[in-house]
């Protein structure tokens, strides 16, 4: 067992009790403070759903990238790239989002929207080809998006949403990408045990591309394209 793991399992029950010694008193105003409970419930701000559900099936695709994508690069005598891709498929979001700030919340979060199904489809490409390019140039695509577009406009609009309650509101919003980050990955797993890898990646693309269908569907029949039309590129979306 590698030593890193067990420093990490001796380290993680230590932190749990330093967190229950962090100060439990809301102090956004100095002349009043309420004492707070250690453990509270995440809020989900009126209005923010889609930006939880991009944020879901974003992180979907990189779980896959990270869990299934090296199972299959190693199954196609290109493991030694498993670091690079991982590496790639979080640093290039982080690379977008100062472009992600300046489109403000809607038009990242729609940007980022596209691009998921897209970066998606062209790493299904080079895992079925064994093109390494592609999956590469796929990997960068969802990452994009997945840390840098939907995260970033996700994040901002919930905190925006919830100006009272930002760390609930963003609980909330990790709850959508946390599902998305792990139960997919692990259908995909179960499933790939039944019909093979590759065909469970492609069930998950199909699952991905509709799911973004149906999302994207809802959020403009609830007047979504009106908040990307008409407005400044480099301002902030002041709209719930």
């Amino acid at each position: 067992m590698p030593a890193s793991f067990v420093a990490l399992f001796v380290a993680v029950p230590v932190l749990a009790l330093m967190v229950l010694g962090l100060p439990r008193a809301d102090q956004r105003r100095a002349d009043q403070r309420r004492a707070l409970s250690v453990l509270r419930l995440p809020v989900f701000p009126r209005g923010t759903w889609i930006y939880g559900v991009a944020l879901a099936l974003a992180w979907s695709t990189t779980g896959m990238t990270i869990a299934v994508v090296p199972l299959e690069l190693a199954a196609s005598g290109l493991g030694g790239w498993t670091g690079l891709v991982i590496f790639l498929s979080i640093f290039i979001g982080f690379l977008c989002q100062p472009l992600a700030r300046r489109m403000g919340n809607a038009g990242a979060l729609a940007l980022g929207v596209v691009l998921v199904p897209l970066g998606f489809g062209v790493l299904l490409v080079g895992v079925w080809g064994g093109g390494l390019i592609w999956v590469l140039a796929g990997t960068c695509i969802t990452s994009a998006a997945s840390y840098g577009f939907t995260y970033l406009a996700a994040l901002a609009e919930v905190s925006r949403s919830a100006p009272g309650d930002r760390a609930r509101a963003t609980a909330g919003l990790f709850v959508y990408a946390y599902v998305g980050f792990s139960l997919p990955v692990m259908a995909s797993g179960a499933l790939a045990d039944v019909i093979g890898l590759q065909r469970a990646m492609a069930g998950f693309a199909a699952v991905l591309a509709g799911g973004t269908a149906v999302a994207v569907l809802l959020w403009l029949g609830r007047g979504g394209v009106r908040r990307i039309s008409g407005l400044p590129w480099r301002r902030p979306l002041p709209w719930r």
